[in-house]
């Protein structure tokens, strides 16, 4: 008699154009809001994107839509995303244990205990501060751009973005303390897709 062993295998989840709704894969265009990466069904399609995130996002969603893919496990703050160019691929995905979808956007977790506490209550993991920095305030250097960041930190209303994994140990409390007035200079607002009430 043979035991069969079944290996449960999480689904990478996939997306729809936020415009058109058609099936998009890793040759779309593709363009991020507030570390949120969008794939379109054409060029056209992400110009008014671009235009418009919020307005055409509230659309998709009414719709029922899966459109974006967050860069960051919103628990950890940490991104569990190999690829450091910006992009996010299906293999890239295929790596993630664990996955959750909220108003519209798929979030990976770096393990399925983070997932668990974010379903919970995921408003409170989302809400994002009105402002933003790339300028790291552990190293003091920079990320070329939010999706290319390791991680994050937010602090009394600012959203710092971390250069590597060292900093994310820092930003965790095990050792170097930030200078975030000096980071704090660089910071901008942003698009925020869950900004803070």
């Amino acid at each position: 008699m043979y035991a069969i062993l079944a290996l449960a295998i999480t689904q990478a989840p996939t997306c729809v154009c936020p415009v058109t709704g058609q099936a998009v894969n890793d040759e779309s265009p593709s363009f991020a809001v507030s570390g949120v990466q969008f794939r379109f069904a054409d060029e056209s399609s992400k110009n008014l994107f671009a235009k418009s995130p919020l307005e055409t996002l509230e659309v998709a969603r009414k719709k029922g839509w899966t459109v974006g893919i967050s860069f960051f496990d919103p628990v950890t703050h940490k991104s569990p995303i190999l690829s450091r160019d910006g992009k996010i691929r299906a293999a890239d995905l295929n790596m993630i244990k664990a996955f959750s979808t909220y108003n519209g956007v798929i979030f990976p977790f770096e393990r399925p205990r983070s997932k668990n506490q974010f379903e919970r209550d995921p408003a409170s993991w989302l809400a994002e501060p009105k402002q933003y920095t790339l300028a790291c305030p552990y190293m003091g250097n920079k990320s070329p751009s939010v999706e290319r960041a390791v991680g994050y930190q937010d602090v009394e209303g600012v959203r710092y973005f971390l250069c590597c994994d060292t900093c994310v140990s820092f930003a965790r409390g095990q050792g170097k303390n930030a200078d975030y007035s000096e980071s704090k200079k660089s910071g901008s607002d942003w698009v925020s897709l869950f900004p803070k009430k």
